[in-house]
């Protein structure tokens, strides 16, 4: 009888994995845009204010880490992905009024080593009324959407109060709806 070489079986053994890691894409990760219809429109922000960086993927688990980089040499906030629809980070950026700053979202599959990144747009501006009323309604958006149930390609809020007793489901009121949409985020797009 012949043993095989340690080469053949190196060869064997890849052999029967490459077929699985074939099988092993990127994740799909996406920021949230400030206007719907234009992703390159930044979100507003004043200097020294704490906003949150907004962020989605296609993955979740205990080998999903994420990296938000705020694109102005602060650390980089990394965590598991615990909740695919709200990979955030909290940040205060600083400097002039008008400098855009570009964070990035990066989400790495450490099971696999697939990662894959997309930029976040920031800008700093005078803190005016207006400007106030853009990051209140950002967060605003937010919050609902990553506060949202999800079931059967549906949204739902659960009202139930706490108390043990069943509470109510809503859909989103009129104004929640027309925010949305007034920032490009329509019923028709993906998540």
């Amino acid at each position: 009888r012949r043993r095989a070489s340690g080469g053949a079986l190196i060869l064997f053994i890849g052999a029967l994995i490459a077929p699985v890691l074939a099988w092993a894409a990127p994740p799909v990760v996406k920021t949230v845009p400030w206007l719907g219809e234009d992703p390159l429109v930044p979100h507003d922000t004043w200097s020294g204010k704490t906003i949150t960086l907004k962020g989605t993927c296609d993955i979740q688990g205990a080998d999903v880490q994420y990296y938000w980089d705020f694109g102005d040499g602060s650390p980089v906030a990394s965590g598991t992905v615990a909740n695919r629809y709200a990979v955030e980070a909290k940040h205060a950026y600083t400097g002039a009024v008008g400098l855009v700053i570009t964070a990035t979202l990066t989400v790495e599959n450490t099971a696999t080593g697939e990662q894959s990144s997309k930029p976040y747009f920031v800008r700093i501006q005078n803190k005016t009324l207006p400007i106030e009323v853009n990051v209140a309604i950002d967060e605003g958006l937010w919050y609902l959407f990553k506060n949202a149930t999800r079931s059967n390609g549906q949204y739902y809020w659960n009202n139930a109060p706490s108390g043990g007793y069943t509470g109510y489901y809503s859909n989103p009121t009129a104004s929640a709806v027309q925010a949305f949409e007034i920032h490009g985020h329509h019923e028709d797009q993906p998540d």
